[in-house]
């Protein structure tokens, strides 16, 4: 689970690190995430801006210094429309604002287990929910899973079906055969494919 945590407060993020760890370790998850830390909405930006991959959660402040939390979401999403975002601020006043950034979640410091607890496992079952949708394709004797997630495009290629994911390349002959698991792959992801590979 990748995590971010955009704060540029060091007391808030070390307490929102113990409380993911208190979380964890409160109900035997079995996950190890990896946080990287933001100080402001700029480098959280920059990050995105420069191709690396998103974030599962971040875990967003709205009032730091510099561009604010609202408009660094609206950064975000133009690069990542998936990835869960959780405003964790000290006012209630933005709160509708987190809608038209589509905001998981919306919690007013000061934090606490009780506050992020139920926050921070739901949106868990949200991840473990999306990473399970996955295309299976067969080709010969060969059974690939590829996790909707991590496709970025599929491409026709002479005789052949390119399907790129994050991770690697699969050319595949056009006979073979293509299912999705968890959702209808043919209508979310490539909704000009005509016929079932």
């Amino acid at each position: 689970m990748k995590l971010a945590i955009c704060e540029d407060k060091a007391n808030d993020i070390n307490l929102l690190l113990k409380l993911i760890k208190e979380i964890i370790s409160s109900v035997n998850l079995d996950v190890e995430p990896e946080v990287s830390l933001f100080t402001c909405g700029e480098e959280l930006e920059y990050y995105y801006s420069n191709g690396n991959n998103g974030f599962d959660i971040i875990f967003l402040d709205i009032l730091m210094s510099g561009k604010d939390g609202i408009k660094t979401a609206r950064e975000i999403r133009k690069y990542d429309s998936e990835c869960i975002i959780i405003f964790t601020t000290i006012s209630t006043e933005y709160a509708l604002e987190g809608y038209s950034v589509f905001a998981y979640n919306y919690i007013v410091k000061p934090l606490t287990i009780n506050k992020l607890k139920p926050v921070f496992l739901k949106a868990k079952e949200v991840i473990d929910q999306r990473n399970q949708k996955s295309l299976c394709i067969r080709s010969s004797a060969k059974i690939q899973v590829i996790h909707y997630r991590n496709i970025k495009y599929i491409t026709s290629l002479n005789c052949n079906i390119k399907c790129n994911s994050i991770t690697e390349n699969h050319v595949l002959p056009s006979i073979s055969f293509c299912q999705g698991k968890g959702g209808d792959f043919r209508r979310k992801y490539y909704p000009t494919l005509t016929t079932v590979l």
